[in-house]
Parts: C-alpha cells; structure tokens; sequence
C-alpha cells in the first residue's frame, strides 16, 4: 500500500497498520515509512492500538489534526499532484 493509500484510509477515519520503532534515524525519513514514525512523534498521529512489538495501528487523533492535514498539506502541497482528486478529506 502506498502513502497515498495509506493516507486516504486515514482521512476517511480508519487506522493503519505501520511498524513504530523506538529506534528512529533521521535516515529512516528517506524511507517511506520512516514518516508515519516521524508523525507519531510528533502527535499529528497517534498509536490506537499495539498488535506486536513494533507494529501498531495508528490514526489521527482529532479533528484539528484532520483539519492541519486537509489545509496545510494536501491543499498545500498536493492540489497540482496527480493524486489530489482522488485524496478524499472526512471531515
């Protein structure tokens, strides 16, 4: 599953499932998981449930979040992408 992907089941109010080490790089960013770590930290996501020792399903937290996403980043920086028409925002 793609970002995309991943961020759609988000917006629509669901959980994913991503691995989250304790452990994180900065040479993780340049990894496409390496982001989702990054969000969990930083609070723009957060951990619902722990499945195994690494892997948890995450999903945003509220509705500010869900908000910061939908006018700060996808209208931001996806409106001319491609994938912004098929980005749908549950609000």
């Amino acid at each position: 599953m793609d970002v995309f992907n991943n961020l759609q089941t988000l917006f629509e109010g669901k959980e994913i499932k991503k691995e989250i080490s304790p452990f994180f790089t900065f040479e993780e960013l340049s990894k496409f998981d390496g982001i989702w770590q990054l969000m969990v930290y930083n609070g723009y996501l957060k951990i619902n449930k722990k499945l195994s020792n690494d892997e948890y399903m995450i999903k945003i937290p509220n509705y500010e979040i869900q908000t910061f996403f939908k006018k700060g980043f996808i209208d931001k920086f996806l409106v001319s992408g491609k994938k912004r028409k098929h980005l749908k925002v549950r609000m």
